[in-house]
């Protein structure tokens, strides 16, 4: 069995309002799919459609507002764009969303998770719970105001978006592991970035052959 692969990301949605709309890219039955939500409005909740399931929180710690990760298995019936709202505009500061797809069997399944904040150069993924082959790692960055962050190394960009503020967006990836460690990368932000690490694999049941009795 391979490991699941990054497919596609949808077009990233931004508002100043108390909306916005996720696009969702083409995909299939049984995709994983990340929604990745910042709102910079520091005192305002998040409300998602049914279906998705928050997976990490960032309270950023200089009062640059909330950025969540969620996740959902693809019916294969979504299209089109989704409303993703607020409980307050903040004033009129950013709310943007953006979705990415993930390509496995029937039993694609998230393993392990972790987040890491700070407000540095160097960008810190969390080393993360690997336990087996077949994984592939994925590495989200929300890189407040700054500048385009670096890679990983070993690691592959697989989406970037940037904000009408500056804010990055970005997905980046390491297929087919069977273990994992914390790693960084340079063009942090000094105002703020925030980290989500995940490993994602084939949770398929084991083959088992029926025992066949012989009856004298």
């Amino acid at each position: 069995m391979a490991a699941p692969v990054y497919q596609a990301k949808g077009t990233l949605g931004e508002s100043l309002l108390l909306s916005v709309n996720l696009t969702y890219p083409t995909l299939a039955a049984n995709d994983l799919l990340y929604l990745l939500v910042f709102n910079k409005a520091t005192s305002s909740t998040i409300t998602v459609s049914s279906g998705w399931t928050l997976q990490n929180s960032i309270r950023t710690s200089n009062g640059y507002g909330l950025i969540n990760l969620y996740a959902k298995v693809a019916t294969g019936s979504e299209s089109g764009t989704e409303a993703v709202t607020r409980s307050n505009a903040g004033g009129g500061l950013t709310f943007a969303a953006q979705v990415y797809s993930f390509r496995g069997d029937a039993f694609i399944s998230i393993e392990s998770k972790l987040t890491q904040k700070g407000a540095s150069d160097n960008i810190t993924w969390p080393a993360i719970t690997v336990s087996g082959t077949e994984r592939v790692l994925g590495a989200f960055v929300v890189n407040i105001n700054g500048l385009n962050p670096g890679t990983p190394a070993t690691y592959t960009n697989r989406a970037s978006d940037v904000l009408t503020d500056g804010t990055y967006f970005e997905l980046n990836t390491k297929d087919n592991v069977s273990s994992d460690g914390s790693v960084t990368a340079t063009g942090g932000s000094l105002d703020e970035w925030g980290t989500f690490h995940h490993s994602i694999f084939n949770n398929t049941p084991p083959i088992t052959t029926p025992r066949t009795f012989i009856v004298n």
